[in-house]
């Protein structure tokens, strides 16, 4: 099941009572993958799910697929924010403005060095207890 379509949403716990539009896109979590994590493109899976599974992110050397809008266990169905505004992970101390890439801390983007073409997203608020409010902006 995948959809290219934006997702709206009347409301949202990560966001203001403002509409959320959003674009996603159902993948199979290869792995325990809460909401919020940042995720990748799990290149470990068989030739049949090849493309159509993901994992938490662990290096800061990998390109974010999104943000896990649910939580999945390994063979579930994850709903992957692609586009648009989600809570999500982020490091310690990140603010509200800045541009994240993907760390060595699992599932969690922190603050990108200026010149990284692995940009995932914005940071719209400051972290506070290891998320805060993202613009996720990953490739298609």
């Amino acid at each position: 099941m995948s959809t290219n379509a934006p997702v709206i949403l009347s409301s949202d716990a990560s966001s203001s009572t403002d509409p959320v539009v959003r674009q996603s896109e159902w993948f199979i979590a290869n792995a325990t993958i809460a909401a919020g994590d940042w995720v990748i493109t799990d290149v470990s899976s068989t030739r049949t799910a090849l493309g159509r599974s993901v994992c938490p992110s662990a290096s800061a050397a990998q390109i974010a697929r999104g943000v896990a809008m649910n939580a999945a266990v390994a063979g579930d169905q994850v709903q992957v924010c692609k586009q648009g505004e989600v809570r999500a992970k982020v490091a310690g101390g990140t603010a509200a403005g800045d541009r994240l890439q993907t760390t060595a801390t699992a599932a969690t983007a922190g603050v990108a060095s200026a010149a990284d073409e692995r940009m995932c997203g914005l940071a719209l608020a400051a972290e506070s207890g290891g998320f805060a409010r993202c613009l996720v902006t990953c490739p298609a």
